[in-house]
């Protein structure tokens, strides 16, 4: 097989054999993790192979301290529910909380490290702010609606993200891979410890047991 090169004002042409084209990608793909910003896609599929949606993920060991200002997040109350009901934060962000319903909530977390207390008239919108400043995971509730539920993972990171419908995120590492970084995943549903995985351009998790039972209650009709 015959593959063409473009070199800077040079046109060469050469036999590359599918070994040495492997070869020649991968070191390729090395040489940009090492100049610039890499791409990481990690998917991640129940034990019966469905995709997972919503779990968190992040790169530790990133050697990136969290610094400066971090852009705001919203958590909005939507039909009678939390909207994410998930949601992923680096350290020290602060999550604006908004009210899109027609009446009120009040949410409040009891959970370690945090104490939460907000009361949010109806249609309020971002006025009410709160900072996570200790990493662990939050659960909150509405004292009003008991079946309200969502759940805040703050994280020492600040490359991280959350997987799609189709249970795949996306990170994007800024400069060289450092050889102790490691892909954590988490997720309330979560039936096991997942490992920490060592960052290639594609990660690929499959969980061993069956996910803990849906903790929401859907509250249907509210609009």
């Amino acid at each position: 097989m015959w593959y063409r090169f473009i070199l800077p004002k040079t046109w060469c042409r050469r036999r590359v054999t599918g070994v040495r084209l492997g070869w020649l990608l991968a070191g390729l793909l090395l040489a940009g993790t090492r100049a610039g910003a890499a791409e990481i896609s990690i998917t991640v599929h129940d034990v019966s192979g469905k995709p997972l949606e919503s779990a968190v993920v992040w790169v530790s060991g990133d050697h990136s301290p969290i610094s400066g200002q971090l852009p705001p997040v919203s958590l909005d109350q939507r039909n009678l529910n939390f909207d994410p009901g998930i949601l992923g934060v680096s350290t020290g962000t602060e999550i604006r909380f908004f009210n899109s319903d027609t009446v009120n909530h009040h949410v409040y977390s009891f959970s370690a490290g945090e104490l939460l207390d907000v009361k949010l008239d109806a249609g309020e919108h971002g006025s009410i702010t709160h900072r996570f400043d200790h990493p662990g995971v939050y659960i909150l509730g509405c004292n009003i609606h008991d079946w309200m539920l969502a759940y805040i993972q703050v994280v020492d990171a600040t490359l991280l993200g959350q997987t799609n419908a189709d249970g795949v995120a996306a990170i994007t590492m800024p400069g060289a891979v450092q050889p102790d970084a490691r892909i954590h995943v988490w997720h309330p549903r979560l039936n096991e410890e997942i490992s920490p995985r060592p960052v290639n351009s594609v990660v690929q998790i499959k969980l061993a047991k069956k996910l803990k039972p849906d903790p929401w209650l859907r509250q249907p009709g509210y609009n």
